[in-house]
């Protein structure tokens, strides 16, 4: 008589071959999740290595500092490749959102980044230049030029954010996934909802929490980011588009909650799945050009920042930040502020221990 072996499970015996095709079931159901995931990762791949987009954007700063909110509002292009990314934005900041003892300013902004440098340079032009012209004026009041390392750079969120209001870019950032979920809905459609650990430039290791559509090429409708159980990222799309074999929200919203607060709207007129390299060399001699007298030229690295007036009549000598005076100064404002601390405890409990006596 043939003896069929058993394994004991919580208590009860179960043939080896039924506990076999159950692990057998669940390795091919995770095997077919972690497929999905990196079916849904090589569309966000096919956008990383090369897209172009356009459209308006505005974003709200709380008035935390201020009268009332301070909107910004621009139009922007957009252009990335593997190694080569920009960013030219015009913009407006609106009047009656600043301080009433302040004028429209008008601007341009310029990002850059490729393999030997990344760079932003923001421009602000007269009040009276016309607002169809001063994306290419020169009549300049100032400009800051802020010059990166590529590998030691804050820019590199700016690059992400244009991506991931497009709905782009955001699944490529999880590393282990938790769950799928294939018939998950969001505000009434139907959507693949994404859970996983994974990574975000603004904060450490996270959670991920991602809606994305199947019928539009997997874009993504809802994200969160979550770092310590609290929301530090969010991206949310509405609408879609179709162009150039593109799909594409017709707008969107990215939350960034905490201290800042900012809440960034986007409106998409155009993407296509290509570089504009036009873009990235206008961008390049903007970066590249000649700085007005009274700009701040500012060499970001990790050994020290140097900040530097340019012109002017009389010359400004460049300020030096070096890393081990701006860590003394750290150490010691946290050794004030603990003695200042502790002493306040120690008053407390001395009135109090008084105040026993007393009684």
């Amino acid at each position: 008589m043939l003896k069929i072996p058993h394994i004991t499970l919580v208590g009860s015996r179960v043939p080896f071959l039924v506990f076999a095709c159950l692990c057998s079931c669940v390795c091919n159901a995770v095997a077919v999740e972690n497929q999905l995931l990196r079916t849904i990762q090589n569309f966000d791949n096919v956008y990383e290595k090369s897209v172009s987009s356009s459209g308006s954007h505005s974003n709200v700063w709380p008035s935390r500092y201020r009268k009332s909110d301070n909107i910004v509002d621009d139009e922007w292009s957009y252009t990335r490749s593997e190694h080569q990314k920009a960013i030219l934005k015009t913009a407006r900041l609106v009047p009656k959102q600043l301080y009433e003892d302040e004028e429209t300013q008008f601007y341009r902004h310029a990002f850059l980044f490729d393999q030997k440098r990344s760079a932003k340079k923001g421009v602000y032009l007269h009040p009276d230049v016309p607002l169809q012209e001063y994306a290419t004026s020169q009549e300049v009041r100032r400009a800051v030029l802020d010059l990166f390392a590529p590998d030691d750079s804050p820019l590199l969120f700016q690059f992400d954010l244009f991506l991931f209001a497009m709905g782009r870019g955001i699944v490529n950032n999880i590393d282990v996934l938790d769950a799928i979920d294939k018939s998950a809905v969001w505000n009434g459609e139907e959507c693949i909802s994404i859970t996983g650990r994974g990574s975000f430039s603004l904060g450490g290791p996270g959670r991920w929490k991602v809606h994305v559509l199947p019928n539009a090429a997997y874009m993504v409708r809802h994200a969160q980011y979550l770092y310590d159980d609290n929301v530090v990222f969010e991206v949310e799309t509405f609408g879609l588009n179709r162009k150039n074999d593109c799909f594409f929200p017709e707008k969107s919203e990215v939350k960034i909650p905490g201290f800042l607060n900012i809440n960034h709207k986007f409106v998409f007129s155009d993407v296509r799945l290509e570089f504009d390299s036009e873009l990235f060399d206008l961008v390049e001699r903007d970066i590249d050009g000649e700085l007005p007298d009274g700009s701040l030229k500012i060499n970001n690295s990790p050994e020290k920042i140097v900040a530097q007036v340019i012109g002017g009549a009389e010359p400004h000598e460049p300020y030096v930040i070096e890393p081990k005076n701006r860590f003394w100064r750290i150490v010691t404002i946290v050794i004030i502020n603990i003695i200042g601390i502790a002493l306040l405890i120690y008053l407390y409990y001395r009135e109090r221990r008084k105040k026993l006596e007393l009684l």
